[in-house]
């Protein structure tokens, strides 16, 4: 998918914005759980402690590549999933009716896998805060949408509490948000994403990128595309309609029209399947698409308490709960280790 996909790190100049973290809880955590070598990390008395160990290591090394003053963590809703996109298709993130995944050793090992995740989410919660690092989880709601409402309060913030949001996670959702004050840095990838190496990268502007993406559906989401096309025939149509290249992704008034027309006349069968399939590809953009989920007024009044919050750090007893479960590493150079955490708040 990417072309020239190189990574860009913040500059000496960067460094001297006042910038905001905001990090996809969920994404990160999960992307350390699944390594082995964080399930065998544990203390003295048994306790695993690796996942917790891992998001803590990858959120130190994120926010000590730039000034940052706020670092706001969003967790997916324990309780549901979001109730519109399962409206528009029942099978949203339900992996459930793979036939891998039926087997009885893989739903031991999953179940194994959601203790040991929901294990470390515990071990994080309030953790986190005496670090001036703040949580927020809202019920039925999506990490994602989340930090999206909590990007777009920050706009009402004065802009000498802040210049720049940057999003930490590897989920491609996020590409959308991508503007003029918000960059996606990319921990696995170690990719550092703006507008300016945007296209570079993706081989689509930023106000094409969600046509793209709802082209090729997406697995992690259990979201299928058009089956037989690839990267290659999506970035082919997505460059090819007419749109406004300055207006950011999940505004573009797409001319569903223009693409079924588009693709409908190509001489490439893949491109007539798009046309054929229009109506999966126009869901797959209403999925995809954060500025569809409507926040409730309780949960603006939650982002808004938020935002406008001064964080609660307590360096010291951050110590005592990361000694206790026997972070070495971390502990026996803890002055230097929590200095990117001394510079929020």
């Amino acid at each position: 998918m990417a072309r020239g996909a190189s990574v860009t790190t913040p500059t000496l100049v960067d460094a001297q914005e006042r910038r905001i973290l905001l990090v996809d809880g969920n994404n990160l955590l999960h992307r350390v759980c699944h390594i082995p070598a964080f399930h065998e990390l544990r203390t003295v008395g048994g306790l695993q402690a690796g996942g917790m160990f891992g998001f803590l290591k990858s959120l130190r090394k994120s926010l000590d590549m730039s000034i940052f003053v706020r670092c706001i963590v969003a967790w997916d809703s324990t309780k549901s999933k979001s109730k519109r996109r399962l409206r528009l298709f029942p099978e949203y993130k339900d992996r459930s009716n793979r036939p891998d995944n039926r087997a009885p050793e893989k739903l031991r090992e999953k179940a194994e896998y959601m203790k040991f995740f929901d294990a470390q989410r515990s071990l994080l919660s309030g953790m986190l805060s005496s670090l001036g690092v703040d949580e927020i989880e809202l019920p039925g709601r999506e990490g994602d949408d989340v930090l999206f409402w909590v990007r777009e309060n920050m706009k009402f913030l004065s802009k000498d509490q802040w210049h720049r949001c940057v999003i930490l996670s590897e989920d491609l959702d996020f590409m959308q948000l991508i503007d003029d004050q918000t960059d996606l840095y990319r921990p696995i990838q170690d990719q550092y994403i703006s507008l300016a190496n945007f296209t570079s990268i993706h081989g689509v502007t930023p106000a094409r990128f969600l046509l793209y993406k709802a082209i090729l559906g997406d697995k992690s989401d259990c979201v299928p595309g058009i089956r037989g096309v690839g990267p290659a025939a999506a970035l082919d149509i997505a460059n090819a309609v007419m749109v406004d290249e300055a207006i950011s992704s999940m505004f573009t008034p797409w001319s569903w029209s223009e693409v079924r027309e588009y693709c409908a006349t190509s001489s490439s069968r893949r491109l007539q399947s798009v046309a054929e399939n229009l109506e999966t590809v126009r869901r797959n953009f209403l999925l995809f698409n954060l500025l569809e989920e409507t926040p409730s007024d309780g949960d603006i009044q939650e982002i808004s308490d938020l935002v406008h919050r001064s964080s609660a750090r307590d360096l010291r007893a951050a110590l005592l709960h990361l000694e206790k479960v026997e972070f070495v590493e971390i502990t026996s150079d803890y002055a230097s280790w929590s200095i990117p955490f001394r510079r929020l708040g």
